[in-house]
């Protein structure tokens, strides 16, 4: 085939790097964090570098003879611990602890219609066997003609995952990391050298502002107690009109008092007789159209107990103040 020289160029050296060594951690091991400097770099080194792992910020002094600076990650702390200096990042991954699979052992490969399905389920924690809650999910693969199912993997979307510019081996992506599907130490290493962007806290734990408006009306609370009222208005108002004598009639004062007897009788039975505001259902205090209901001329069957001089209803509740 013969033989051609290949020319490359310099590759451009950025002014700073931060190398994290191990960046692959466990939770209460010594990183090791070295400043490196480029070309392009003016200035002298920083006096402290701080590393923040989730909530904790630690600052420690660089070490100018190796420009370097340790620190000690916290023994429960699980994530990504990162470091800037002059635009530079240095990232360290500390892998949860506890890693949960989760193994379903059907009977049966197939199942007919209604029939009974036994499954077996093992759970492991880091490889052991352990106790762990596990939520079951049954659908039928038919309905998939109708709208795509969520498949095995569903639910790893909603676990905040970190970027990278393109996978480790072509296959080690930010889920498998986030997951802890990714098993040997270098394989991992690989994948942490690949991530671009980590997710912030904000991603994690966003906050939740709440505002909600409701409007007030003042008159859906007064509707049902008042129609209960008048419930047994209507009943008391029977009453009167078989014991009254003959020749009686009920004019406006008599009314509120029989208003006032079914409040009473409405309150001993334990029934609502206030509205929005927490006041008693008085005749002076209600609306317009729900004090016609009340005048005597429309509770009252019988014409013979209204008097002939009719005196106006509103006017006088107006007056009265009953």
């Amino acid at each position: 085939m013969g033989e051609t020289k290949l020319v490359l160029r310099p590759a451009e050296v950025p002014p700073t790097r931060l190398r994290a060594t191990p960046v692959l951690a466990r939770g209460g091991e010594e990183v090791r964090i070295e400043l490196m400097r480029g070309p392009q770099f003016e200035g002298p080194l920083p006096e402290t570098l701080v590393l923040q792992a989730g909530n904790q910020r630690m600052e420690e002094k660089v070490d100018k003879a190796t420009r370097s600076v340790r620190f000690k990650l916290p023994e429960d702390f699980e994530g990504w611990a990162m470091t800037y200096w002059e635009g530079a990042q240095g990232r360290v991954y500390v892998a949860p602890r506890a890693q949960l699979s989760v193994e379903v052992t059907p009977d049966k490969q197939h199942y007919a219609p209604g029939e009974l399905a036994r499954l077996q389920l093992q759970t492991r924690v880091d490889g052991q066997d352990g106790p762990a809650a596990v939520g079951l999910f049954g659908v039928d693969e038919t309905l998939a003609q109708l709208a795509p199912l969520p498949g095995p993997d569903a639910l790893g979307q909603l676990r905040p995952v970190p970027t990278v510019a393109s996978p480790a081996f072509g296959v080690l992506d930010g889920q498998a990391l986030a997951m802890g599907r990714i098993r040997g130490a270098n394989a991992a290493s690989a994948a942490v050298l690949r991530v671009s962007d980590v997710p912030r806290r904000e991603h994690t734990e966003p906050r939740v502002t709440v505002n909600a408006v409701t409007a007030f009306e003042p008159e859906s609370e007064l509707t049902d107690p008042f129609y209960t009222v008048l419930a047994e208005l209507h009943a008391q108002v029977r009453a009167w009109e078989e014991k009254a004598p003959q020749g009686q009639t009920l004019d406006p004062a008599g009314m509120a008092r029989l208003w006032e007897g079914a409040l009473a009788a409405c309150e001993k039975r334990g029934d609502k007789v206030t509205d929005a505001f927490g006041r008693r259902l008085k005749l002076s205090r209600l609306p317009v159209d729900l004090l016609a209901l009340t005048d005597p001329r429309a509770v009252v069957s019988s014409g013979t107990r209204l008097p002939e001089d009719v005196e106006n209803w509103n006017a006088w509740v107006a007056r009265e103040a009953p």
